[in-house]
């Protein structure tokens, strides 16, 4: 409905969002450091923002699964690896914040 070009910005957006939200988290002391983890997703992010860049191919490419949804594929490789982090850091920051030593470091 929007055309090509656009939602691939868009989905584009939709991927540096959660890297931009969980920065200003921590700004504002909502979460510890060491939700920084995330930010081991972006070499996966770096990999596919190209791709997604680039118009869908108008024919399957050698080996592509999950065609006609080209870019699906791709967008779910860069949610399971940012996801992953973010989970595991959200983990470790409750954690960190149940621990006697540490409940008035992150006040």
């Amino acid at each position: 409905m929007i055309g090509g070009k656009v939602s691939r910005y868009a989905v584009l957006a939709m991927m540096i969002a959660p890297y931009l939200f969980t920065l200003y988290l921590i700004a504002v002391r909502f979460f510890t450091p060491v939700m920084l983890i995330i930010f081991l997703a972006l070499p996966t992010f770096l990999k596919i923002y190209p791709i997604i860049l680039r118009p869908k191919p108008e024919t399957r490419p050698e080996g592509q699964i999950g065609w006609p949804l080209y870019f699906v594929g791709y967008a779910f490789v860069n949610n399971r690896k940012f996801g992953s982090l973010f989970m595991f850091g959200l983990l470790i920051d409750v954690v960190l914040r149940l621990l006697p030593f540490t409940q008035n470091v992150w006040r």
